[in-house]
């Protein structure tokens, strides 16, 4: 019997590393035939100025679109500006190798997603709900894109996935990391704003109907970890913004 177990769980290993293989070898091909494109949306590029701005001491600054002569601060959550700001300095200004790391966390993320399904559902279906990652055509298209979407929804697959092994755990520290990766998630995407009270909503209920309310205390570092996340953002923000939040 256990000899099967292992078995099974060394032939899904195979089967998840094939995935990602094809996910990342059609991510590099859509991206080489589409490499002279940077800019899909027909604005200017904010998330990479504000990343070049860093780099000089200007601050995470963007020139205003519009003709103002007022420039832009943190018009863009920061997340995204800083993974920028970390691939210039290994690469310098090569956006073909910046576009392969987004292809990259692109192709991670179906390892993430089979570990949510498997985690509501089973096996089986987090199997086929990583084979559909991989191949999705949305997926494949935003991996090119120079746009926080991808980074986005690998750090929302890495807080889902760390809720459910919390919750399952009982585990006050994963918990705390999920909050941790809940709170970069929004910095990274500012219209995920909304996830926090979602999350209390979602434990709230889990705790009123499936848990104990002696569970229920685990989720407190989630929430608390999420909010200092968000929190510790603010001074950076005035010494780079040079104005506060609000």
């Amino acid at each position: 019997m256990k000899i099967r177990i292992a078995k099974g769980i060394k032939d899904n290993r195979k089967i998840l590393i094939l995935f990602f293989i094809v996910a990342w070898v059609l991510r590099i091909a859509y991206l080489s035939s589409r490499a002279e494109r940077l800019i899909i949306f027909g604005w200017i590029d904010w998330w990479d100025e504000m990343a070049q701005n860093f780099l000089i001491g200007r601050g995470f600054l963007a020139e205003n679109p519009f003709g103002g002569s007022q420039p832009f601060y943190a018009l863009r959550g920061p997340i995204f500006p800083v993974f920028l700001l970390f691939n210039h300095l290994l690469f310098g200004n090569n956006f073909f190798l910046i576009k392969v790391m987004i292809c990259l966390l692109n192709a991670l993320t179906i390892f993430l997603i089979y570990d949510i399904a498997k985690g509501i559902f089973e096996k089986k279906i987090g199997l086929f709900a990583a084979a559909i990652s991989a191949v999705f055509p949305t997926f494949i298209y935003f991996s090119i894109v120079s746009a926080p979407d991808i980074l986005a929804t690998f750090l929302l697959a890495i807080t889902i996935s760390l809720l459910l092994r919390g919750s399952r755990n009982n585990s006050y520290l994963i918990n705390a990391i999920g909050g941790i990766a809940l709170g970069l998630t929004i910095l990274c995407r500012s219209a995920y704003n909304c996830l926090p009270s979602l999350c209390s909503f979602l434990a709230g209920f889990c705790c009123l109907f499936f848990l104990s309310w002696e569970k229920e205390c685990n989720y407190l570092p989630l929430y608390s970890s999420n909010h200092d996340a968000l929190g510790s953002e603010k001074l950076p923000y005035y010494a780079c913004f040079h104005s506060p939040l609000y």
